[in-house]
């Protein structure tokens, strides 16, 4: 994850909040679900791009 997923999170964050209604709690679960997410997916798609190549892996 790179510095500008993080900076959307958080701008995105500050029209969520109040449209949605969210909570503290709530507030930070989705923020904590961008991290989740990427950690998710290297730990899936790491070993299949070693095995099929990281760039036909992107195109799909």
């Amino acid at each position: 994850m790179d510095a500008y997923d993080t900076l959307i999170i958080g701008a995105a964050l500050l029209y969520l909040v109040p449209q949605w209604k969210l909570t503290p709690v709530e507030t930070g679960l989705l923020a904590a679900s961008a991290f989740i997410g990427v950690a998710l997916g290297a730990v899936i798609f790491g070993p299949i791009a070693n095995r099929v190549g990281r760039r036909l892996l992107l195109h799909i």
